[in-house]
């Protein structure tokens, strides 16, 4: 009896914890799903889910756990019905990848890197424009077709020690058991453009006597991500930005050449500390707001070109073997440094949305790049025969041991297919878009392939540029580019003034205008626009303008620019900074500048062409408002800033017009102060500007055109332009504009050199005599008794008179070259 009477208040008491867990249970439970409140001031995210949302800050507690984006304000997709259905697809697509890339890390919980994952052959494998930033935000759980293998960097997974990724702390810092590892930052990021794969599906059939007897299909994957390292592999902890002895910024971008002179890389490292080691969480919640900061500051219009074609991400085009292997090698090589400041506003667009659907449309289109893939396979064989297998390696292309006459005759033949497209295609009249696509390709693609001493036969640049631009008209670009413009301008009062016409409006000080031909040619300040633009009209003013300098002529639609020049702020860009880095309104003003140089070849005084450049070179100033200083493009990470580089690509096309507007002057000449000073700051301009085989050298071409015929021997320019070349590599400096601007500057600079030995000759001559006739004036005078002359003090001012110098359109014509450097 004395134990079971012992047992009883045990069994109570046991029975009295028990209810007291089950009633803190429920207590907890109600407490919890009283914290989800539903109302119709959640995220937009779980509105849509129909899910209930905490209203967190910054992310509500479902988005953050999924990897999804949490929208409190009202998204673009909302208001419509087919936007909402994909959107949601597009969750459940996230959710699902989560869902699997979680198993796939429970698996594998300890940090050893697995291998890497076989390459897709999904449709999904490239990403484009419209979800290249939806595939950032999922920072917290690594995609399952992502070339990051989620076990090489796990964030579910719990903090491991540094030391297993070989990291050393530096600054006598020691590595904590609970610090979180680091990535190494060429696998973080990579070392060029930002990395993407391409499908290509190519199938073959056979006919005999019509009858259909073999079929095949075969599907070859172009991958740029770097392959996560092996296991065991000892990796340096990622490097942040610090600052030396010095004083200055040490950076990783230094690797790239960024300052102009080589690097050392074993230096590098014991330059630049790593971040102290802190808590799991914390380091993630940093690595997470770093992310989100970076693409709220760099957000921009995904939506801001129509593109000709609907988005694709496979080619299945039939083709030979010969075929197959160029077309190959256009996609690996030539198509990541065709657009490359398009490429980091909008990953994936031009790919998706550009090249490949109009590879599998348009057989014109088609040729071309195959002609243009030979074109660049013979550049690059021929320039640097040794490296043949650095430069195209990847899949061991059997277009390596195609000889160069056989690319001779690939080059020609899609060339004639494409030109005789083209001359079918024109008279009948349709097809205007595609037509005005291969018009286009000609024109730019050999921008970034050929040699300048290509010796084949080609139609110039120029006379494509002509077809293009009568399609331009008949599909009326001009008009959808400028109807957009609901404000009426700013009111105008013009003045007249003999043959020209200076216009002021009633705000001098925002916009000023020249006379160009018979209009008036109105330069104002502009802003960004917000609807869709034709991404052909774009292309075709980058071309027009800076082809109009190339020519000394006015543009063709140099109307239309200055139509919207003064419109409203919001509608007056023509995507001009999206595709190549220019703001538009700087782009504006070098079309004013070209139309003013085609005003002075025509006989404008001298008087009037100084008061214009003058008005001009205050309208140059006037975009220069509120601009801060160049600096590298790279954000706090180390990842590229499209923002700041396309501000540094701004500054060094403003200081490149101003050189060009200074060389309309009367009496200019490269070895005035003032000029010396343009080109010193626009040296110091380009050196924030990414450089190497993989940087952004070929997006200004043009600028470093101004200022290399403006710069004299012993500039600091030349300097900065040879270490330039050399950072780019004997092969990539040789091909495209890039490497035509370089010989034509190389031919420039030896003409004036002869020029300068040459007056410095007749000048030594012409002393040498004035000494002998001088010498015989006074044995003539010691003999007789007249007064001695007055000295010749004319001639010895003519010696002082600064040399000339030779212009380099002067060089193109003496060498019969007809480039178009953009």
């Amino acid at each position: 009896m004395a134990v079971s009477a012992a047992t009883k208040p045990k069994a109570a008491s046991a029975k009295s914890k028990a209810n007291a867990a089950a009633s803190a249970t429920s207590d907890a439970k109600q407490k919890s799903s009283q914290m989800h409140r539903r109302s119709r001031t959640g995220c937009y995210t779980c509105r849509l889910r129909r899910k209930k949302c905490d209203e967190g800050t910054p992310l509500c507690t479902a988005c953050k756990n999924l990897g999804l984006t949490c929208e409190y304000k009202r998204p673009h997709w909302w208001g419509n019905n087919e936007a909402r259905r994909n959107q949601k697809d597009d969750i459940k697509m996230i959710i699902k990848r989560k869902k699997l890339s979680e198993k796939a890390a429970s698996s594998i919980h300890t940090s050893v890197v697995g291998s890497p994952p076989g390459l897709s052959l999904s449709s999904s494998s490239m990403p484009t424009s419209a979800t290249f930033s939806d595939q950032l935000d999922r920072t917290r759980s690594a995609s399952i077709d992502s070339h990051y293998a989620a076990a090489a960097f796990d964030f579910n997974s719990p903090p491991t020690s540094s030391s297993e990724y070989g990291g050393v702390m530096t600054n006598g810092d020691s590595s904590s058991a609970f610090s979180t590892p680091q990535m190494h930052p060429d696998f973080m990021f990579g070392s060029g453009f930002a990395p993407y794969e391409v499908d290509i599906k190519t199938e073959r059939q056979m006919f005999v006597n019509d009858v259909p007897t073999l079929h095949e299909s075969t599907t070859s994957t172009f991958s740029t991500y770097h392959t996560p390292p092996p296991p065991g592999t000892v990796l340096p902890p990622y490097p942040m930005p610090a600052m030396d002895g010095s004083g200055l910024v040490v950076d990783p971008a230094v690797g790239l050449g960024m300052t102009g002179v080589p690097v050392d890389p074993q230096h590098m490292q014991a330059a630049m500390p790593v971040v102290p080691s802190v808590g799991g969480g914390e380091w993630m919640e940093q690595v997470y707001s770093e992310r989100r900061e970076s693409m709220t500051e760099e957000t921009l219009n995904v939506n801001f070109f129509d593109f000709p074609h609907a988005n694709s991400r496979q080619v299945a085009i039939e083709l030979d073997e010969g075929d197959q292997c160029l077309l190959d090698h256009f996609v690996q090589y030539v198509l990541p440094t065709l657009f490359p400041i398009l490429e980091a506003n909008q990953h994936g667009a031009v790919g998706s949305d550009l090249i490949l659907p109009a590879l599998q449309s348009n057989k014109c289109y088609l040729h071309c790049c195959l002609s243009v893939a030979a074109q660049h396979l013979k550049a690059v064989l021929s320039s640097a025969p040794s490296a043949q297998a650095q430069q195209v390696q990847a899949g061991s292309q059997p277009a390596q041991l195609v000889p160069t006459a056989d690319l001779d005759a690939d080059i020609m033949r899609h060339r004639y297919a494409t030109i005789s497209a083209l001359c079918h295609a024109l008279p009948r009249d349709e097809n205007h878009q595609q037509v005005l696509d291969s018009a286009l390709a000609l024109i730019f693609f050999q921008c970034s392939v050929g040699r300048f001493d290509d010796a084949l036969p080609d139609v110039p640049w120029h006379q494509h540029f002509q077809a293009a631009a009568s399609l331009v008209q008949k599909l009326d670009l001009p008009a959808q580019v400028t109807a957009a413009t609901t404000a009426p301008p700013a009111p105008v009062t013009a003045v007249e003034d003999g043959a020209a016409t200076a216009a002021v409006p009633a705000a001098a000080a925002a916009t000023t205008a020249v006379p160009v031909d018979a209009g008036t040619v109105s330069v104002a300040t502009t802003g960004d626009a917000t609807q869709s633009t034709p991404f052909n009209m774009t292309l075709m003013s980058w071309v027009d303008i800076l082809g109009a300098t190339m020519q000394g002529r006015a543009p063709v639609f140099a109307h239309t620019y200055r139509e919207k020049h003064l419109s409203p702020p919001h509608l007056s860009s023509l995507g001009l900074r999206e595709l190549m880095g220019c703001e538009d309104r700087v782009m504006y003003l070098i079309s004013e500048i070209a139309c003013l140089e085609a005003l002075k070849a025509g006989g404008m005084d001298d008087i009037m062409l100084c008061h214009h450049v003058s008005v001009l070179g205050d309208q140059i100033g006037l975009t220069e408002i509120g601009e801060a200083p160049a600096k590298l493009p790279f954000n706090a990470n180390g990842s590229l800033s499209p923002k700041q580089l396309s501000k540094n690509i701004t500054a060094a096309y403003r200081l490149a017009a101003r050189i060009y507007l200074c060389s309309l002057v009367p009496g200019f000449c490269p070895s005035q102060a003032s000029c010396r000073g343009l080109v010193d700051k626009l040296t110091a301009v380009l050196q924030t500007i990414p450089c190497g085989p993989a940087g952004f050298d070929r997006c200004v071409v043009w600028v470093y055109l101004m200022a290399g015929f403006a710069s004299m021997p012993g500039s600091t320019f030349r300097v900065f332009f040879a270490d330039r070349i050399a950072q780019m590599g004997e092969t990539a400096a040789s091909v495209g504009s890039f490497g035509r601007a370089v010989s034509l500057l190389h031919e420039t600079w030896l003409q004036q050199n002869v020029l300068i030995q040459k007056l410095l000759d007749d000048q030594e001559q012409r002393r040498q005599q004035r000494q002998q006739q001088k010498a015989a004036a006074a044995a003539s005078l010691s003999s007789s008794s007249s007064s001695p002359p007055v000295p010749d003090t004319a001639d010895d001012e003519a010696d002082l008179l600064p040399p000339q110098y030779v212009h380099w359109r002067e060089v193109m014509q003496m060498k019969g070259w007809d480039f178009l450097l953009i």
